[in-house]
């Protein structure tokens, strides 16, 4: 079910509490010191992502966010695993967490580096962000358009928020439009979506970019 912008889009069976974007790369192999996940509980029950990552700032880019909610008989509150694409970012967070609390609505959650590790991310990755950046003739660059096309190519993604802004002279027909898109995570969203959408939309001459994560440090 499609929701409006800025709300929580999952476009996956409410009935799966797993992660679905595990990879095997999670392992016991990835060193301590390079481990970049993390795992937030007992968080509020209602939390969506965009409430989450909202609570996150001046840390690092986010590579992964994926929420457990209660499952109504063991837990009451939910979980999330939180990833980052350097070990400094997570260290950052953890801190932070650690120093003065990781309060979300009242509710004081608990910070842990996650038994399931993620390594840092390659340092070609250094310009990749979970937010995109989409500019074109507004008849193609639409959040309606763009969910459509990822609809019928991308499993599931979480859109965190999103911004229209116009670009160019419309009386000298420059009329196109800057569409940011925030996704929940890096991995397999805004990395999913810059692939299927440049495939359909790149010839028709629409750009994209990654753009700042506001989850980064300042």
């Amino acid at each position: 079910q499609r929701q409006n912008a800025g709300e929580l889009v999952r476009l996956f069976s409410h009935n799966y509490r797993g992660d679905r974007t595990l990879r095997s790369n999670m392992s016991i192999d990835v060193p301590d010191d390079d481990n970049c996940a993390l795992f937030i509980t007992g968080l509020p029950s209602m939390i969506t992502t965009r409430v989450l990552l909202a609570h996150i700032r001046n840390t690092g880019r986010i590579w992964q966010a994926h929420i457990n909610p209660p499952d109504g008989r063991w837990h009451a509150f939910a979980a999330a695993k939180v990833t980052f694409f350097a070990r400094a970012a997570a260290e950052a967070f953890y801190r932070a967490s650690q120093e003065d609390g990781f309060i979300v609505r009242g509710v004081r959650a608990k910070v842990q580096f996650n038994r399931h590790k993620v390594a840092s991310q390659p340092v070609g990755s250094v310009y990749k962000t979970r937010v995109l950046i989409i500019k074109g003739n507004p008849a193609l660059v639409n959040l309606g358009n763009l969910t459509n096309i990822m609809a019928g190519e991308i499993k599931f993604w979480d859109l965190d928020d999103h911004f229209v802004r116009p670009i160019g002279n419309p009386e000298r027909g420059e009329g196109m439009v800057e569409l940011t898109l925030q996704f929940g995570s890096f991995r397999a969203q805004a990395e999913s979506a810059n692939i299927v959408l440049n495939r359909r939309l790149g010839a028709l001459g629409v750009t994209f970019c990654f753009g700042i994560d506001p989850c980064g440090a300042i």
